[in-house]
């Protein structure tokens, strides 16, 4: 990575993108447990076991957690909170 320096301090240019970069990755685990949670509600609630089961779930995860996280960042970006 490269951080830019001034007087042996990272830049505030450099911070930025690391508490950008934090928030990411908080954001992609937040989201990817949310989609992973409502995948297995739905299919434990549409009763399918079983691979069948382990492939809907995980279809419909990703799904529900791509959504999230692009609507999220999209909110963020917006108010001003992320970049």
């Amino acid at each position: 990575m490269n951080i830019h320096r001034i007087a042996g301090r990272p830049s505030i240019v450099s911070l930025f993108a690391m508490k950008s970069i934090a928030a990411s990755v908080i954001l992609i685990i937040i989201c990817g447990g949310s989609g992973g949670v409502a995948a297995w509600g739905g299919v434990s609630w549409l009763g399918l076991t079983g691979p069948v089961g382990a492939l809907v779930a995980a279809a419909v995860g990703m799904v529900i957690a791509v959504a999230a996280f692009a609507g999220t960042t999209t909110l963020l970006r917006g108010v001003g909170w992320m970049k």
